[in-house]
């Protein structure tokens, strides 16, 4: 409705969709000073309301690391301190938010007008586009990804028709409780009726993460990553995972709790069925160990734990 269109505010998000392809023109003064949004924009106070969409003001590009200054990332919640980006492209061309924060390559760069979700710590906080902060960039309008050695685990869980995503990272710096700026907490609309994230291994507030940062030395030991997930009764579903720069000989396992088994994920998916329906943490939970992971119940209805400690110690639970 041509009646009702105002200015746009610079450094506020915009969502628009089209009734067929084409290009969006704009016009306007060239951002020439610092920017300051804030967010959300509407005077609400109910925290389940404060994510909020801004974006870039200027005509050129902002490395990631330029726009996580001390000062935003204070105006951001706690496990949310990160600023998620949609990818059209990722989950197999179904989309997802892609999340930036201190695991990020510092490097990447914003493209001029890219918006971003973001969600603050109260009402009115304000968020900081520095006109200093303005890059060159003679390539592509795209995100840049370097080729960092850090372990990664990206578990992933499809019904066929939708497909999830969670990721751990792992570095000699994290803490098994919430590390700022590091773990990033899963956008939401309302409860989900298909996912899949994890839960904080320590001080856990019941927040589902997307991603979540542990200390390296968690990655061949006893830890069970809790495994939060949304599915409904009788829904097929398949796990599965990516991995990266895990050290020589660790595999990732799937521990199902209800069924008392674990399943080596890095060897190949698996596929089940799921006969309760889930809501949250408390069935599957994600191991990682460079030994064989199993449970017996032939030592009069005792679970046994089996895995290598190192190469030259087996350790029986």
């Amino acid at each position: 409705n041509q009646e009702t269109l105002t200015s746009f505010i610079a450094g506020q998000g915009y969502s628009m969709k089209r009734t067929a392809a084409g290009n969006y023109t704009f016009t306007g003064t060239m951002a020439n000073a610092d920017v300051s949004v804030t967010i959300p924009t509407t005077t609400t106070t109910d925290a389940g309301h404060l994510w909020s969409a801004i974006g870039n003001p200027f005509p050129s590009f902002l490395s990631v690391g330029s726009v996580l200054t001390v000062a935003n990332l204070d105006a951001l919640g706690g496990a949310f301190t990160a600023l998620y980006v949609w990818d059209a492209t990722a989950n197999a061309g179904e989309g997802a938010y892609t999340v930036l924060n201190k695991t990020a390559d510092l490097s990447q760069l914003i493209a001029p007008g890219q918006a971003f979700m973001v969600r603050a710590n109260g009402d009115g906080k304000t968020f900081v586009f520095s006109k200093a902060s303005q890059q060159h960039n003679s390539g592509v309008a795209t995100f840049y990804k370097s080729s960092a050695s850090t372990p990664t685990i990206s578990v992933h869980l499809t019904n066929g028709t939708s497909n999830k995503s969670a990721d751990l990272e792992f570095l000699d710096s994290s803490t098994t409780g919430l590390d700022v700026g590091y773990d990033a907490g899963a956008y939401q609309d309302g409860t989900p009726t298909f996912s899949i994230n994890t839960h904080l291994l320590s001080d856990s507030q019941g927040i589902d993460f997307t991603r979540q940062s542990l200390p390296i030395s968690s990655l061949d030991s006893e830890v069970s990553i809790p495994l939060s997930m949304n599915a409904s009764i009788n829904e097929e579903v398949t796990f599965s995972v990516d991995t990266n720069n895990l050290p020589d000989g660790v595999s990732v396992y799937l521990e199902d709790a209800l069924n008392n088994t674990f399943t080596n994920l890095t060897d190949a998916p698996l596929k089940i069925k799921i006969t309760t329906a889930l809501s949250g943490i408390g069935r599957f939970y994600l191991r990682t160990s460079s030994g064989v992971l199993s449970t017996e119940t032939n030592f009069v209805g005792s679970l046994i734990d089996l895995y290598k400690t190192s190469n030259g110690t087996v350790k029986i639970t």
